[in-house]
């Protein structure tokens, strides 16, 4: 996305800076209780997991934090939970990993602002959110490098396994040491009535669905509330959005997202072969590489298939090999709409911009080298910058970025030692970093 771009989403918006997430968009997340504005904003206010969702969520909809940030987008100033992500990202001229611009884009088309009349009490003139993203639990099947106990239930279960490794010095996220935390996420019982998506958000007008776990096609209670849904008859003029490790695509899953209006997916590897498998303890590559091609051609209500890769310190000198399998594997069908390198936003450790310079000039023309490769592809292209961007992070902090460095080594080695792995084995130049500290 450049500058033009950019100007022809913000065209026709009420002031430049105007979000549309805090009109239309609803995030209700099971896993830490949070109700955010999308899933990059921070968190705006939480509920409580043994109440009525559908009284809380209306609460907090029509609440005054609500009602704050919306006459600032009216206003044309972008609120401080949005500023550390996407106006960062605007700021340095990176379009696309802006949500706010995302979500411009995603509903062009489909909305007509003035029509829907939009306003700071209650969103739009239906006074409710048109556009879900339900996050109902952390049950999965990986331990990625790149994740934490809020979205992965085995790494929950490898943290409180293993002492060493509990505490803020050790996790950016200190959710499993809280007791009290602990019993509210397990005491959400999403088929609960209280609890059930019907009842807590009316779908008459809801035209997407946006649903992750976790690994959302293992867990049951995800499959439980499609069969709502399907049974309800909403699911006719609903746009589901589905995220997954492409571990598993079973028959259940595509015998319910046959019924919905149409089915977009993004698609989760952070590389190929045994690097994929030591940065996602649990994956079996052969097994994702089926499972990737069962997506792309079992369902034909498909609207999109994208894929989330991260961009991160253990996959980076790799990045040509799998994002050429990426390409190559997904440009044969004509579903595939991109590569998308996600920035990491924690923890800090894995970000390639602690890295030294002669690594990350020899990642540079890398990506340039991609870049070039892949010219014909200007949303691929447009995606390269997020990587650039993490190479500049820490550009002029160096003790910034010796303490990243350091922190990595540290928790490499910790979860090595605990999964019996040799980061060695898979990235051999890091062995630089991994003697120096």
């Amino acid at each position: 996305m450049d500058k033009q771009d950019y100007d022809k989403l913000t065209k026709n918006i009420p002031t430049e800076k105007w979000c549309p997430a805090p009109f239309v968009h609803g995030y209700i997340n099971a896993n830490n209780r949070a109700n955010k504005l999308c899933c990059m904003s921070k968190i705006i206010d939480r509920f409580d997991g043994l109440s009525d969702l559908g009284k809380q969520f209306d609460d907090f909809w029509r609440g005054d934090k609500m009602v704050e940030i919306r006459d600032s987008f009216m206003k044309n100033k972008m609120p401080e939970p949005c500023e550390w992500y996407c106006g960062k990202y605007e700021d340095e001229g990176v379009y696309e990993e802006s949500m706010r611009l995302q979500m411009l884009g995603k509903y062009e088309g489909h909305f007509d602002w003035e029509e829907l009349e939009i306003n700071i009490e209650a969103g739009n003139k239906y006074e409710r959110p048109l556009d879900i993203d339900l996050r109902p639990g952390k049950l999965c099947n990986f331990k990625c490098r790149s994740c934490c106990t809020v979205w992965s239930s085995e790494i929950e279960k490898e943290i409180l396994n293993n002492p060493e490794i509990q505490g803020e010095e050790w996790y950016w996220d200190t959710i499993t040491t809280s007791p009290t935390h602990m019993k509210l996420v397990r005491s959400i019982d999403w088929n609960n009535p209280q609890m059930d998506l019907l009842k807590s958000v009316n779908l008459d007008r809801v035209k997407w669905l946006k649903m992750s776990g976790g690994e959302t096609l293992i867990d049951p209670s995800v499959f439980n509330m499609w069969e709502r849904v399907v049974e309800s008859g909403h699911a006719k003029h609903i746009i589901l959005h589905v995220l997954t490790n492409v571990s598993v695509f079973p028959k259940r899953a595509r015998d319910l997202l046959k019924e919905f209006k149409s089915v977009s997916f993004n698609l989760s590897i952070d590389a190929i072969g045994p690097l994929e498998e030591y940065l996602r303890t649990g994956a079996k590559w052969e097994k994702q590489k089926k499972v990737w091609h069962q997506i792309f051609t079992e369902l034909d209500n498909v609207k999109f298939i994208g894929t989330n890769t991260v961009c991160q310190v253990p996959s980076i000198f790799s990045i040509i090999e799998w994002t050429d399998w990426i390409m190559e594997n997904g440009t044969m069908y004509d579903t595939f709409s991109q590569l998308n390198y996600l920035p990491i936003v924690e923890p800090h450790y894995l970000c390639i911009g602690w890295l030294d310079e002669d690594h990350r000039e020899m990642i540079r023309k890398d990506l340039d080298y991609l870049g070039n490769k892949y010219k014909d592809y200007p949303r691929y292209v447009s995606n390269l910058r997020k990587c650039y961007s993490e190479l500049d992070r820490w550009k002029d902090q160096p003790e910034k970025r010796e303490k990243e460095g350091k922190d990595f080594v540290k928790h490499t080695r910790a979860l090595d030692k605990i999964r019996n792995q040799n980061i060695l084995d898979h990235v051999p130049q890091l062995e630089r970093y991994m003697n120096r500290w």
